[in-house]
């Protein structure tokens, strides 16, 4: 009743300003349509949420956006920091990829499945978890769509969607380089170079590259370094544009070459022992960013995408066509039981291959009604291929469990959304999504023994899902809004423990009223949203007793919440922005939930619990981000003051909530120069400069409960070189 009671007075509050009359983030698309006023010290944000350019304020969606320049002065460097920009996003880093939640919607909590919400890079969907942990390197714009997305994106999404835009190529000559050093060891270095080629074409090709020599901590067990690794990073783009500027085609391709930091690690919490095994005794905690472990661990990824982009402007409609295709190889090895006994080790292959097709027909600029609609086609084969577990857990089984299999994914999908005036400031959004998802696994399960399950078998989801929405104009300054989604996700196949049967879909029905607003002669931008989900079918993976991995639909779910975000510029030279977000999760109807309790011989004992009432995973209740950019102009140069400041007042691990993060906050800042060419500049910054410890992610299965570590305080200097 309190939270029922919190989600109206919200709602109520938002109303209220609404019919009174009454994040910094410079963003630039390709064709803006924006219309707002730019004077003032605010910029305008033009987003590209709706497919095509348009003013934030003027787009009914809760949408955080930060530009490339901006995301740096938060400390946004990968895309794990997102959350710096989108307090309502959770990004959980394992061993074996990312898990993305949004608004406590988020997926399976395996990176072994696809995601539950959405990551484009340039329009191309990202259909690999464990590729979403990347560099953001010559980034224009971050773009988060918070909510269901289905009738506007080619593959549906229940949770949100985030888009990150890489910069062009340019019609003039410019090179950006820069070199940094850090503790641990931390050599990196960066750049692009981006110009005309002649004939209408333009090219550029940047590249990223980082290397943690160091290790945060050591293995106990052997005196080897822990949390150390290297990642690297090349993107190519062609492009050429027709004479007349209405057709150009934009050729791309990708590559990643990582070993993460965090596959370096793993550790048991505080409080518990990990398992025993060949006559060696569990162990407790080894120190927060120490390890204890027998057995190599640590992850390899190498990713290839090549897209291609045809845009062509028929006067009437614009038509566009996005075709791409990724190979995600993943390599890992773990010991899983994190300790110093032999007890389960796992050497794995997780290879993600997935070919996408998006065609798009948009309407033209300046028409009275603006209209999308599209057709989307995804083949994604993800498997284990193979997976082979061995250790004293697995003596029954002869030493060894060894499984290999694919689940391949065909979907097809029609969609389209359009919006109308209905009256004097007033528009009606409606939009709907058919989708049919073709899914099967074929593969075979092996025990040392001899003893092998094979399986072969498919299934096919359908599901209609629609967007209702209306918003009004109450002033040039004022806009509200209403609307109504309902976001679906298929079910899955268990890649790991093939022969059980597939989960059910996900369905999300999203209702949300929200404003946005500019005041003060276009020195405040406030933007504010409340919501109240149903949450249906959610898809959790977990272990059993026996120690195998098996999923399962937790019911359903509410989930309330409001989240906003305030940006203000006293002067051109400064600015502040804050945002923030509550929530308020809780399952239903999950009386059938794993839950734990601890083994005093080593692990945790499993058995199954009610959770009915508890929280939802990764859904922190408040969560809350400052920051601020403050610039020096002088003869010398310019100098520069940023820093922001990350608030997350925990969540639950777990639908027992047996293991919650506490409480923490994460601080950045720098300090820069940079000449008055604006061609050299030097920046010395710090991250998590007050030392918070904190974990990424924890597991809880029969192991034990296992935690990899957010990064310690570091800290570093970077000097860069502009050419134009």
């Amino acid at each position: 009743m309190k939270a029922h009671l919190l989600f109206e007075s919200a709602t109520l509050a938002i109303a209220l300003l609404a019919s009174s009359g009454t994040a910094q983030a410079q963003a630039k698309a390709q064709e803006a349509e924006a219309d707002a006023d730019s004077s003032g010290n605010l910029q305008d944000i033009v987003v590209t949420a709706q497919r095509r350019g348009e003013n934030l304020q003027k787009v009914p969606i809760a949408v955080s956006a930060v530009t490339g320049e901006m995301a740096a002065a938060l400390g946004i460097r990968t895309s794990q920091d997102i959350i710096a920009a989108a307090p309502a996003v959770t990004f959980a880093e394992t061993n074996s990829g990312a898990n993305i939640t949004i608004r406590g919607v988020g997926g399976s909590g395996s990176a072994a499945d696809e995601p539950g919400n959405a990551i484009y890079i340039d329009g191309v969907y990202q259909a690999a978890a464990p590729g979403l942990i990347f560099a953001l390197h010559d980034i224009d714009r971050i773009e988060v769509a918070k909510g269901p997305q289905g009738t506007l994106f080619g593959r549906n999404s229940t949770g949100g969607v985030i888009q990150i835009i890489t910069k062009e190529p340019s019609d003039q000559l410019r090179a950006d380089m820069a070199v940094s050093y850090g503790n641990y060891s931390t050599v990196e270095a960066k750049g692009v170079i981006s110009g005309p080629l002649g004939g209408g074409f333009t090219a550029s090709v940047s590249a990223f590259y980082q290397n943690q020599a160091e290790g945060w901590g050591r293995n106990i067990f052997d005196g080897s370094k822990a949390y150390f690794g290297h990642s690297g990073l090349i993107r190519a783009k062609l492009k050429w544009e027709s004479p007349d500027n209405r057709t150009s085609v934009l050729l791309s391709h990708m590559y990643v070459n990582t070993r993460p930091v965090a596959s370096r690690g793993g550790a048991i919490i505080p409080g518990q022992i990990t398992t025993s095994g060949g006559g060696i005794a569990g162990v407790g905690n080894p120190g927060f960013y120490n390890i204890n472990q027998s057995y190599p661990t640590g992850r390899h990824l190498v990713q290839n995408q090549t897209a291609l982009t045809v845009q062509h402007d028929m006067n009437w409609a614009k038509l566009v066509n996005i075709l791409a295709y990724t190979d995600t190889k993943n390599d890992i090895w773990q010991d899983v039981d994190f300790g110093p006994a032999p007890a389960r080790n796992v050497y794995l292959k997780n290879p993600v291959s997935t070919v996408t097709n998006e065609l798009q027909l948009l309407s033209p600029s300046g028409s009275k009604i603006n209209w999308s609609m599209g057709l989307y086609y995804l083949h994604n084969v993800l498997g284990l291929r193979p997976s082979v577990f061995t250790g004293t857990a697995f003596a029954a089984q002869g030493g060894s469990l060894t499984t290999d299999n694919a689940s391949t994914t065909s979907s097809y999908s029609a969609y389209g959304q359009f919006t109308i005036p209905i009256l004097t400031g007033t528009n009606f959004t409606g939009g709907l999504r058919y989708t049919y998802d073709d899914r099967s696994i074929a593969g075979y399960q092996i025990t040392g023994t001899g003893v092998r399950t094979n399986v072969d078998t498919g299934k096919v989801d359908k599901k209609l899902t629609w967007r209702l929405a209306v918003d009004h104009q109450f002033s040039d300054q004022l806009l509200g809004y209403v609307s109504y989604n309902r976001g679906y996700k298929s079910g899955l196949y268990n890649v790991a423990s093939p022969a059980q049967p597939p989960v059910d879909p996900v369905v999300v029905d999203a209702y949300e009223v929200g404003f946005k607003t500019q005041m003060l002669d276009n020195t405040v931008r406030f933007n504010a949203s409340a919501f109240l989900y149903d949450f249906e079918g959610i898809q959790l993976r977990a272990v059993t007793s026996a120690g195998a991995t098996f999923l399962l639909n937790a019911a359903s779910a509410w989930i309330k919440g409001v989240d906003a975000e305030l940006t203000i510029a006293p002067t051109r030279n400064f600015t502040i922005q804050a945002s923030g977000s509550f929530l308020d999760t809780e399952y239903r109807n999950f009386a059938n939930a794993p839950f734990f309790r601890i083994n005093t011989a080593g692990g945790l004992t499993q058995f199954t619990g009610n959770a009915n009432g508890n929280d939802l995973i990764y859904s922190p209740r408040w969560v809350g981000s400052v920051g601020a950019d403050y610039k020096i102009p002088t003869a010398v140069g310019t100098f520069a003051l940023a820093g922001n400041v990350y608030y997350n007042d925990g969540f639950a691990f777990d639908p027992q909530g047996l293991v919650r993060q506490t409480g923490y906050t994460v601080a950045n800042a720098n300090v820069s120069w940079s000449d008055p060419s604006e061609t050299l500049d030097v920046q010395f910054w710090a991250r998590n400069f007050t030392k918070s410890q904190y974990y990424t992610s924890v597991a809880v299965s029969t192991s034990g409960a296992q935690y990899f570590p957010g990064a310690p305080r570091t800290f570093g200097v970077t000097i860069g070189y502009k050419f134009r």
